[in-house]
């Protein structure tokens, strides 16, 4: 993932703009998920298939998501990207290999909430394992928990304690600033936001010999609503954040704006937006990931555009992603497919379950 840089476009693709059109939770009300024809039914036969709970779990969460919100308005306007990389590491005699976060997009309307979450189970065994080397270390979130980040294995990745108090001081107190900034603007403005573990260790061997580094940008938005997430403005900051459990020094940040680290910014959460007591992927994370609000499946954005595109309806799309989050590897197929006959794919699919 590459930012633009001062000199290229500042407005946000086309293709960004048309996914960030569609429809999601974002001030939804819970009876516009209604869909009428008669494909409807692949929801419920999508995520039967996927885990016997889900369905009844998903609408009760998308509800939580829209409790409270009256506006008919459809609204895509916070969105978060995950990417992830395998990480081995030894447990109880055997290697085992997880995910870990490797990269982080987030486009942060203050008035579109994602509510995220502390650490909790997952990666409890691989900080396990990296600890006991004799090293603080911590499960660092790519994306601070209160900004929409959840405590999950695609949005941690393991770093020493006082990087990751660097990254709470110059990072992410700065970005949490920015979007309570916008909060109380209230003119369509937001943060785009974005981290990238590089160089990343894929080894707990490797992760205690050599440096990982969070890449850390931000950058206001400008002109976000309903059709767009907006037009990406002035630097916030830029600045790589060091981890390196076997140095001299823990922890180093480094400054890339040429302004020089901020710091000094006390942490302020945006209304609405702080995680509370909720940890891993506790209460919504199933329904933002089936509602396009936080992508984790390679080739969805662009299945999804498809699937608008060809006029699938809104609760049909809602089950495909919950589908596919828990079968990723049957999208490749289904993206061919799809690009091949048309809607006549979304009835395959149906009739195969």
């Amino acid at each position: 993932m590459g930012v633009q840089t001062a000199q290229e476009s500042q407005a946000i693709s086309q293709s960004e703009k048309k996914f960030a059109s569609e429809v999601t939770t974002g001030g939804l009300n819970t009876s516009q998920f209604q869909d009428n024809r008669p494909n409807t039914s692949l929801i419920r036969k999508m995520q039967e298939s996927a885990n016997g709970s889900i369905q009844a779990k998903q609408t009760a969460q998308l509800q939580e998501i829209t409790q409270g919100n009256s506006s008919p308005t459809v609204q895509l306007k916070t969105e978060i990207t995950h990417k992830t990389r395998p990480f081995t590491y030894p447990h109880l005699g055997n290697n085992v290999t997880e995910p870990v976060g490797a990269e982080m997009k987030a486009y942060l309307d203050p008035t579109d909430i994602v509510v995220g979450s502390a650490t909790g189970a997952p990666q409890l065994d691989l900080l396990h394992s990296v600890q006991a080397v004799g090293h603080t270390m911590v499960r660092g979130h790519l994306l601070n928990h209160d900004l929409g980040g959840f405590g999950v294995e695609e949005n941690l990745y393991p770093i020493t304690q006082g990087a990751n108090n660097r990254h709470k001081t110059n990072v992410e107190n700065p970005v949490g600033d920015a979007l309570n900034t916008a909060h109380g603007a209230a003119n369509n403005e937001g943060v785009y936001y974005t981290v990238k573990v590089n160089p990343i260790q894929n080894t707990s061997a490797g992760l205690m010999a050599n440096t990982s580094t969070f890449v850390c940008e931000a950058y206001q938005l400008t002109n976000m609503n309903a059709n767009s997430v907006g037009t990406k403005g002035n630097l916030i900051l830029k600045a790589n954040i060091e981890s390196t459990p076997g140095g001299a020094n823990s922890s180093n940040a480094v400054d890339k704006s040429g302004a020089g680290l901020i710091a000094g910014v006390p942490k302020v959460i945006t209304p609405g937006w702080g995680h509370g007591h909720r940890a891993g992927r506790e209460l919504n994370w199933d329904a933002y990931v089936a509602a396009g609000k936080i992508n984790t499946i390679e080739g969805w954005s662009t299945t999804k555009q498809v699937l608008v595109g060809l006029g699938i309806g809104t609760a049909t799309i809602l089950g495909l992603a919950g589908y596919f989050y828990y079968n990723p590897d049957k999208m490749p197929g289904f993206l061919s497919n799809l690009m091949s006959v048309g809607a006549i794919a979304v009835e395959e699919l149906k009739n195969e379950l």
